[in-house]
């Protein structure tokens, strides 16, 4: 997905954030990713512009939350900036992506796909 390519922000977001923040922090560290690690409900609590945000939505949690998350990813992206959205392959959220792009599947594993959406 991001191979070749060195984003100069990153916004990801997540759902259970203490062990999960850790890890975020920890891999940053690991491939030599600068930043900060922010936990905000949905997107609010965060700001800047942002080359890539990498999504793993509650897709459980309704269409509500997908709204809410996806409601703000235009204001959070930077000119050239892309959206990945990690989701469990059995639900179908495409409708929800087709409001912030043009959802491409850009990879498979398992259960779980992985959409760009620009």
């Amino acid at each position: 997905m991001l191979r070749g390519r060195r984003p100069r922000r990153v916004c990801r977001t997540e759902c259970r954030h203490h062990a999960r923040v850790l890890r975020c922090r920890c891999r940053c560290d690991r491939l030599g990713v600068a930043g900060q690690v922010v936990t905000a409900d949905t997107l609010r609590g965060v700001d800047g512009r942002f080359d890539t945000v990498l999504c793993n939505p509650p897709t459980h949690a309704g269409d509500g939350v997908l709204s809410s998350l996806f409601g703000r990813v235009d204001d959070l992206l930077a000119d050239d900036g892309h959206v990945f959205v990690v989701h469990h392959a059995g639900v179908d959220i495409d409708a929800a992506l087709r409001r912030v792009g043009t959802p491409t599947v850009v990879g498979k594993k398992d259960e779980h796909v992985v959409v760009r959406v620009e």
